[in-house]
């Protein structure tokens, strides 16, 4: 009996183990993306405006691909979502309007890019504030049923949720403030490193 316990959770460690070496892979593959992207967006005005629907490409459809894997991880994660989370039905709310806010824009501009590069830039970046507070909650909600709130690990996580709070918030402002095509291009900047 022991032995066949004993295999099954070997069998269960492996699974997860592929499940995260998988996750690991698509978020590199997501990193590469925002290098690549970071690349294009500093190059001249006339490539970046030859480039653009490419560009455009990779920004939106890699956004909506890292929302998945960010599903995936959710889900895949060992313990229950009841376990971590006070409101597991809430989190799975959340998971649903990050992947929905994340498919609209990327197929509008794959509809049009020149009808919907404003509108889908704007529900992007309005949607990075939103999982941005809902990452804060969520690393609050954690170490406060965790009882960790005492944990310098947590006031790290909680700084950097607190930061890349500010740049979504800080991309949006330039992206509605700044004059041009320069408001963009400082917006994407943002966005690459968040």
């Amino acid at each position: 009996m022991e032995e066949i316990m004993m295999t099954e959770t070997l069998s269960r460690m492996r699974s997860m183990s592929r499940t995260n070496l998988h996750l690991a892979l698509c978020s590199l593959v997501y990193v590469g993306i925002n290098i690549c992207n970071t690349i294009l967006n500093s190059m001249a005005p006339e490539f970046r405006r030859e480039n653009k629907y490419f560009f455009h490409m990779n920004e939106f459809w890699a956004t909506f691909c890292f929302a998945l894997v960010q599903v995936y991880a959710l889900v895949g994660c060992p313990r229950d979502l009841r376990d971590i989370f006070s409101r597991p039905n809430l989190v799975k709310l959340i998971m649903i309007i990050n992947v929905v806010a994340t498919v609209v824009p990327a197929l509008l501009v794959t509809a049009s890019l020149e009808n919907f590069e404003v509108p889908s830039h704007e529900i992007e970046y309005v949607n990075e504030i939103t999982m941005a507070v809902v990452d804060f909650v969520f690393l609050y909600s954690m170490a406060k049923k965790a009882k960790l709130m005492a944990d310098s690990g947590l006031f790290f996580n909680l700084v950097v949720t607190a930061i890349a709070m500010a740049i979504a918030v800080s991309q949006l402002c330039i992206y509605n403030g700044l004059p041009g095509d320069i408001a963009e291009q400082v917006a994407h900047y943002f966005e690459f490193t968040f």
